[in-house]
């Protein structure tokens, strides 16, 4: 027999020729696109529960942005690990803040994003002239300390 094949091809003895690839039978085809759908269908099913994972994580953050809360800025500066002092320094570094008699105060460019909220208390009572004696205080909104803490992140001074 490999007399034969020698004689009548006889570029096949020295050449090393591939075997011809079989083709997909029509359900095999078919067997091959079942799967890849049903791995399509489980990584669609997948991403569906990630997405509504992400999707409440961000109705929360929103609602917590949006929230009427207000916080003192020792509590603020206690979140990142700071002092008040340490905090109010250097939002006044930063450019964002100034004193403005014992109350801080931010600079018109900041003013009005809704970062933070002054509230007047009474701390006293002036008998002389019958008045009651109010003070300014600063407190931060949700929105103001996720604004500081993207400048603590930018400036190296906290991770997350």
């Amino acid at each position: 027999m490999d007399g034969f094949a020698g004689s009548l091809f006889p570029d096949m003895e020295s050449k090393n020729v591939a075997p011809v690839a079989r083709k997909k039978t029509l359900k095999e085809k078919l067997a091959e696109k079942e799967a890849e759908l049903q791995e399509m269908n489980q990584k669609y099913a997948e991403l569906q529960k990630e997405n509504e994972k992400l999707k409440q994580k961000a109705e929360a953050f929103d609602e917590l942005l949006t929230s009427e809360s207000l916080f003192p800025t020792n509590i603020v500066a206690k979140s990142f690990g700071w002092s008040a002092i340490k905090l109010n320094q250097y939002l006044h570094d930063k450019k964002i803040q100034y004193k403005h008699g014992d109350v801080w105060v931010l600079y018109q460019q900041y003013a009005n994003r809704g970062y933070t909220r002054e509230m007047w208390y009474n701390y006293g009572r002036r008998n002389d002239v019958g008045k009651d004696l109010h003070r300014a205080h600063t407190y931060w909104t949700m929105k103001g300390i996720m604004f500081i803490r993207e400048l603590l992140k930018r400036d190296g001074q906290i991770t997350d």
